[in-house]
Formats: structure tokens, C-alpha cells, sequence
């Protein structure tokens, strides 16, 4: 190969910086036996001239085969191209090269150059890597298989001096213009070609499918998904879910209606006309005497409290002076008693109809008798002042003594027995008074006890909504203050302990199952807080 130095001087049309790398691919064919080399090179680097140059300078030492690779080749034209620049005829191409290649002889060594070798078909590299044959091939990326990888050299402004000659280019402009190709010679000679071509909005063609079609199936399957959710939802919807357990305290419910309380019955004007001429026929001095020992507080249509039995015999016990005067009082004047008796039948009257008033009528005093000076008369002086009040107030007993004894039955002052009451009944009655609720029950608990608190209400209609709801449970109410408002707590009560509440809690309806247990002392504490 010592000529092939003197061939590349002899070689036309290259550029400086060519010329320069095809005499560093002479050095190492000299001195390193490849037989695959890469050469690698960016597009419009000139790798086709290179090509041509290279198959020049080995045509005298190499049988040798040129070879541009396309797409548009497959492997049987390929091999048959390869044939006939190697041997001079196309043989078999369905048989492999080194088939085809063993029937015949060559008197030079196999030399092969492929450019654009990017295309050449995946399937012949190894039929040529089985063959005794040079093979440079030419492309844009390098070979891991090739033995050898060879940039090509880019062009220089040496080579765009060269190139644009006759332009006459300063050094500058050539500089400047060579940064913007990016190594390209055919940038290089024609800068329009480095202008990307815009590219051909496609036709769109009109779809043959009517819009209002489109439409309408398009929501006819929202519709299916819609009704396929909400059927779902409806299958996996557990029992009880969305019942409320109380209403909340900011809704606005309508007043509940006040229970109506039972009034006492009003005597009737026959039993009032019946008492009245029966205390006309009555003996002054033994109903007289007989009023001051019965006693001072009655209730119409009942038969007389424990307290008020209890008062009158202590009022009777400390005040004997107070009766014994009273007595000779009414001995000393018989004949006055009718007149005090029908000035005090209006007044009577009046109270039996109207019993609603329960006035505690006490037996005052006697006022003492008017000193009279000495010029009055003697009659005047004998008789003793008897107030009109005292009369009225004498006869309001006598009046309720005897409807007592129409109404219930009972036995005269002297003749009916005390009776007695025990200390619980008389608390529980005030504590029932004193509550609105069930908080008397709560307060004579033990404190050791526990409860289940089921709800909170803001108001007694909410209560009465769920009272009806839940009308078999025993539950109890009672009222608190919390941060300044009235609540009403729904608990059901009372257990032993706490596991016990628990598991009480278990069989109540699945809406007031998040209730908790609260112990006995802490409502206590709540209601006494008020």
C-alpha cells in the first residue's frame, strides 16, 4: 500500500480537511489488518464523497464492491449486487454470501464500502462478518461490533474558504456562517436549505357522523353511568344509615302544647245551700266550740294534710288561754251567734266559689275589750266588742268543716284521727314541684350507679318527636345549663356499672347506639348546679 500515498495527491475534488483523514485511514491499513471499520460522520459531512474516494484509492489493491444502502433494498437484491460487482454476474440472492462467495475464485482480496450503512438490513451484518472481506461502511452512528470507529473530520473555514471562493467571503462572514451550519456542506453552499420546510396542515375530513347523534349517545351513557352509581349505592347502603338521633339545636321547632293541669273541682250551689241551712239549724255554742278544734288549713274536695294536722295541733297546744276566752266569749252572748252567723254567709259564699284560693285561715286572737270611761253606760261597758272579722273567719271554717264532711266522708275535729306521714313522701312532693323533669327520680339514686346518655335536645319539642319515636324505652330527663343554655339530657338509668351499661347499650336501636356511660354523680351534679 506504499502507492496509495501517491494516489490520494492525485485524487480531484477534495477539501483540505478530506484529504487529511483519508491519509490517516492509509496509516492504519498499513500498519493494522482490519476488516470492519466505521466511519462516522453528521449528516451532509460529506460521507458520500469520502465513499467514492475511499473505492478510488482501493480499487487497484482490492477486488472491491461499492454499495449505497436504502430501505428500498432487501437482502436477495443486496447479495446479487454484491455479486456482480465482485465477480461480474448476479447469482442465487436466496443463499447466504459466504455460499455464494465459496463457489467462486478472486485473485485479489474482498473490499467492500457501504455508504448510508445505517439502512443496509440487520440480517447481512453477519453474513458479511462470516466472509474474508474489508468492509468501511459510512454512517451517522457509531458500531460496537466494528473493530475500528472512525469520526470523520468536520469541515474547518480553511475548507469554507475553499468552498465559497468565488463569493469572496470575508473572514468573518465565512465564520460566522460556518457556526450556523453545524458542519453541513450543504448548508454551507446554500443557506436556504437550512430553513426547515413548513410542513402541510392535513385535510381534516368531515366525520359521517351527525352531531346531534353524537349528542345524544354521549349522554345516554353519562345517563347509564348515573343510574349504574346510584343503584350501586343503594345495594351497599347499610341499614339505618341517614336516621337522625336528635334534632340540632339550631333548628327551629314549633312549641310544644302546654298540657292542660286538672283543676280542682268547684262544689256545687246544692252543697253549698245544703251547708249553709244545715249551719243555720246547728247549736251556736257546740259549733262554736267545735270550730276552734278543727283544723286551720283545709283543702276543698280532700280530707285535710298531715301538715295542716300537724299545725293546728300545735297552734291548739300553745295558745289554750286563746280558746278558753274565745269559748266563755261565745257562751256569754247565745243570742248573737244567728246574727254573726248570716252576716257571715256572703262571705262563705264567696269563698266556696272560688276554692282555687288555698288560704291558710287562722284563728287570731280575741281583741281585748275597749277600756270605756267611766260616763258610758252600764250596757254599753257589759257588752263585749265582737269584731265582724272574727265572725266571718269563725264561719269560713264551720263552711269548710262541713263540705269537708260532704265531700269526703270524715269525722268531726274531736272525732277524726291524725294522721301521719313519712319525711320521704313529704321531700319527694317538693322535689317534684321544684323540677320540670324527672331530675327528683336521678337526685335519690345512689351516686355509685351509672347511665347511658343517649341525647342532647334544645328544646321540648324535639323531646316529645323522640319520646314518640322511642316510646318502650324507659328513659329519664332532666335539665342543665351549658355555656348559658338549656339542654335537655335523655339518659336511661340506672345500671350497676359500666361493662353492664355497655352491654346494654348493644340492644338499643342502631341510632342512639353512640351513646356513652355517665356516671350517676356527675348528673347529680348537673342538676344541683341550677
Amino acid at each position: 500500500m506504499a502507492d496509495l500515498h501517491q494516489k490520494l495527491a492525485s485524487l480531484q475534488g477534495l477539501l483540505p480537511s478530506q484529504r487529511q483523514w483519508l491519509d490517516r485511514l492509509i496509516f492504519q491499513l498499513e500498519f493494522n489488518p482490519y476488516q470492519h471499520i466505521r466511519v462516522v460522520g453528521c449528516a451532509g459531512g460529506g460521507k458520500s464523497t469520502m465513499a467514492l474516494a475511499i473505492a478510488d484509492l482501493l480499487s487497484e489493491d482490492f477486488n472491491l464492491a461499492l454499495l449505497t444502502a436504502s430501505p428500498a433494498f432487501n437482502p436477495s437484491q443486496i447479495r446479487q449486487h454484491l455479486l456482480d460487482n465482485w465477480f461480474g454476474f448476479g447469482g442465487d440472492g436466496h443463499k447466504r454470501l459466504i455460499q455464494l462467495v465459496g463457489e467462486r475464485q478472486s485473485a485479489l482480496p474482498l473490499g467492500l464500502v457501504i455508504d448510508q450503512a445505517d439502512d443496509l438490513p440487520e440480517e447481512l451484518w453477519g453474513e458479511l462478518a462470516e466472509l474474508p472481506c474489508l468492509i468501511i461502511a459510512l454512517s451517522e452512528h457509531s458500531d460496537p461490533h466494528a473493530e475500528l470507529n472512525l469520526p470523520l473530520a468536520p469541515i474547518n473555514l480553511e475548507d469554507a474558504r475553499v468552498l465559497l471562493k468565488d463569493q469572496e467571503f470575508g473572514t468573518l462572514t465565512l465564520a460566522d456562517r460556518l457556526d450556523r451550519v453545524n458542519g453541513n456542506i450543504h448548508f454551507l453552499l446554500d443557506p436556504q436549505l437550512a430553513r426547515t420546510p413548513a410542513k402541510k396542515a392535513k385535510a381534516v375530513k368531515p366525520s359521517g357522523i351527525s352531531p346531534l347523534a353524537v349528542f345524544i349517545t354521549g349522554m345516554a351513557l353519562i345517563g347509564g353511568v348515573v343510574i349504574f352509581w346510584m343503584w350501586t349505592e343503594k345495594q351497599q347502603a347499610q341499614k339505618g344509615l341517614g336516621d337522625l338521633t336528635y334534632l340540632p339545636e339550631e333548628q327551629q321547632v314549633a312549641p310544644a302544647p302546654v298540657a292542660n293541669k286538672p283543676l280542682t273541682p268547684q262544689p256545687s250551689t246544692t252543697d253549698i245551700d245544703a251547708l249553709v241551712n244545715k249551719l243555720d239549724k246547728a247549736d251556736p255554742a257546740a259549733g262554736s266550740a267545735s270550730k276552734l278544734e278543727r283544723p286551720a288549713e283545709f283543702d276543698f274536695g280532700k280530707d285535710a294534710s298531715p301538715a295542716a294536722s300537724a299545725s293546728q295541733a300545735a297552734t291548739a297546744a300553745t295558745t289554750p288561754a286563746v280558746d278558753s276566752v274565745a269559748s266563755s266569749e261565745v257562751v256569754e252572748q247565745p243570742t248573737k251567734q244567728p246574727e254573726a252567723v248570716v252576716n257571715a254567709k256572703q262571705p262563705a259564699s264567696d269563698e266556696l266559689i272560688d276554692p282555687l284560693k288555698d288560704q291558710k285561715v287562722v284563728v287570731n286572737k280575741p281583741q281585748p275589750e275597749q277600756q270605756l270611761p267611766a260616763e258610758a253606760p252600764i250596757e254599753q261597758a257589759a257588752q263585749p266588742v265582737q269584731p265582724v272579722e272574727k265572725a266571718v273567719v269563725i264561719q269560713t271554717d264551720d263552711v269548710a268543716d262541713e263540705l269537708a264532711s260532704i265531700a269526703g266522708g270524715t269525722a268531726t275535729a274531736t272525732e277524726k284521727p291524725a294522721q301521719a306521714d313519712t319525711s320521704a313522701t313529704t321531700v319527694s312532693a317538693e322535689n317534684d314541684q321544684q323540677y320540670s323533669y324527672q331530675e327528683a327520680k336521678l337526685l335519690a339514686l345512689p351516686a355509685e350507679q351509672v347511665a347511658l346518655q343517649l341525647v342532647v335536645f334544645s328544646n321540648d319539642a324535639a323531646l316529645n318527636n323522640f319520646k314518640q319515636s322511642y316510646a318502650g324505652l324507659p328513659t329519664l330527663v332532666y335539665q342543665r345549663q351549658k355555656n348559658g343554655q338549656r339542654q335537655l339530657v335523655v339518659v336511661l338509668a340506672p345500671f350497676a356499672d359500666g361493662p353492664a351499661a355497655k352491654a346494654n347499650l348493644a340492644s338499643l336501636p342502631a341510632a342512639l347506639q353512640s351513646g356513652f356511660v355517665k356516671s350517676i354523680a356527675d348528673i347529680q351534679s348537673e342538676i344541683k348546679q341550677q
